[in-house]
């Protein structure tokens, strides 16, 4: 099966979040030196347990993979399903958007991937 999150370069999703986890924690959960080299579904599995047990859902979460190749509409569902599973949401919560830079830059030339996140979450009372 085709590494369908790692295509979506989470890393800055990740250190990001790292920090919510971190701010709702009052210490370091997670630092960038511990998930150097983690898969980044393993590392989405856990930063999502440590959302869910700091008392908070997602809500929904707003995807833009910037790539001049491969085009994502090919791989859209495939990604929405796999992150959706592992966020334990509806794929309907999520909405991915592929992007590209017109050529312009390491992306453009294909030799990197970008992903922005927005991921909206809500207390669980």
């Amino acid at each position: 099966m085709l590494k369908l999150c790692e295509l979506c370069g989470f890393n800055f999703f990740f250190k990001n979040w790292i920090k919510f986890i971190n701010y709702l924690s009052n210490c370091k959960t997670f630092t960038i030196s511990t998930i150097k080299n983690i898969r980044s579904t393993i590392l989405l599995s856990e930063i999502i347990k440590q959302t869910i047990k700091k008392g908070y859902l997602i809500n929904n979460l707003d995807i833009n993979i910037i790539t001049q190749k491969p085009k994502i509409q090919k791989y859209k569902k495939k990604i929405l399903n796999c992150i959706a599973k592992i966020c334990n949401i509806s794929p309907t919560q999520i909405n991915i958007k592929g992007k590209t830079t017109e050529k312009l830059g390491v992306i453009g030339k294909e030799k990197a991937i970008a992903c922005e996140v927005i991921a909206s979450v809500i207390k669980n009372d």
